[in-house]
């Protein structure tokens, strides 16, 4: 793996882990199918609009693990709203992903999505 920052997501990320998405300001989402594709798992801890403790498990490819460790990054301590300003070349950029692994952000992206959208459709 040439990229020394993709390597560093995937091998230095305090965000890989589960919370328990029974507590009530816990909330998941999940993107890609396991056996089909990469996955990727985002737990959200949300405590009045601001994200407090984001957690990710991804399955799949470096490229899959590396975007999903920098969107957590990227949410963790900031408002809700932010995923809205969360936008692929970013992601494809930072990463120096090849347009082949474009798909390993949009991941990264729609678990993150889902999980808001669930938080969302529980407060």
């Amino acid at each position: 793996m040439s990229n020394e920052k993709l390597f560093n997501y995937i091998t230095n990320s305090p965000y890989v882990g589960m919370l328990d998405d029974t507590d009530d300001d816990v909330c998941f989402g999940s993107a890609g199918q396991l056996g089909m594709s990469d996955v990727v798992h985002v737990y959200l801890q949300i405590q009045e609009g601001k994200i407090v403790t984001v957690r990710f498990k991804a399955h799949g490819s470096a490229e899959t693990l590396a975007a999903a460790a920098y969107v957590a990054e990227q949410v963790q301590d900031q408002s809700v709203t932010i995923v809205n300003t969360i936008a692929l070349e970013s992601i494809v950029d930072v990463l120096s992903l090849s347009p082949a692994n474009k798909s390993s952000a949009l991941l990264a992206i729609d678990a993150l999505t889902d999980a808001v959208r669930n938080y969302h459709d529980h407060s």
